[in-house]
């Protein structure tokens, strides 16, 4: 296969991904049990090997980024430890190479998303609800909504440091059709202080942190601590993106979860 690159295009070789990948093992998880869709991680990541190679070749760089680059924009089932698919378009994030774009182009039924505060996106949510599947993810600390309904908190929410668990509604200032068409729920977590630095030594300290971590799922049944769970799991994509598909690694953090960030 290293070699079939000179010999034919990449089409074959996809078709032979999707094959092998069918044949991993499902890994079974009696803590996720309740959730009866795939779970699926989603993100996208920027490479830029071909701006390497091409660096050799005098290509200069716009800035501090590579003019010649591309995101892969993946979906990662969390329990199998595999990618069900990676997308390629260019690194800019715009029309068609829009993570949203991109996500809302290849979205299936019966599963679960996870995903980061760079989905947060009302079409996008409709959509995966309207093919019948789930979604949580982080939405902006300063995001607007209406309680509608304050849910009782658990001993097992609150140990899993969850502060408040609300049927909310959202997007009263969005354009007609851009708003929420079903019920979202916003569950908020305890979490850490952090001030963004913006970028640092090349890469990002990420968004601010108030202290507190807005989720928000279509999962309007499943107990608060589990939707915390199911984000935590959206990390074992990070774990795949920078250390490639260690099977100790990605199993290690399925069993202790023990880091939200």
């Amino acid at each position: 296969m290293s070699e079939s690159v000179a010999v034919f295009g990449p089409e074959p070789l996809q078709q032979i991904a999707v094959d092998f990948a069918a044949k991993v093992p499902g890994q079974s998880s009696h803590e996720f049990s309740q959730v009866k869709q795939t779970i699926t991680a989603v993100d996208g990541s920027v490479v830029d090997i071909l701006g390497r190679i091409a660096e050799l070749a005098w290509v200069p760089k716009k800035g501090s980024h590579y003019k010649y680059a591309y995101r892969l924009h993946t979906q990662f089932e969390v329990l199998r430890g595999v990618p069900n698919r990676i997308d390629v378009t260019s690194s800019t994030p715009k029309e068609k190479a829009d993570e949203h774009a991109v996500l809302a182009a290849t979205l299936e039924p019966d599963r679960c998303y996870l995903k980061d505060r760079g989905y947060a996106k009302f079409t996008l949510w409709n959509d995966i609800n309207a093919l019948g599947s789930t979604y949580v993810g982080r939405i902006r600390d300063d995001s607007i909504y209406d309680v509608v309904q304050q849910k009782e908190l658990t001993e097992e929410d609150i140990v899993e440091e969850v502060l408040s668990d609300q049927i909310v509604t959202m997007g009263a200032s969005s354009r007609p059709g851009e708003a929420p068409d079903h019920k979202v729920r916003i569950i908020e977590l305890q979490a850490t202080l952090h001030t963004s630095r913006g970028k640092y030594k090349g890469g990002s300290t990420g968004h601010s942190s108030g202290g507190k971590m807005r989720l928000a799922t279509n999962m309007l049944d499943a107990p608060a601590e589990l939707i915390s769970k199911l984000y935590r799991l959206r990390w074992m994509i990070e774990l795949f993106f920078s250390h490639g598909q260690d099977d100790a690694s990605l199993q290690s953090l399925a069993e202790h979860q023990t880091k939200r960030r």
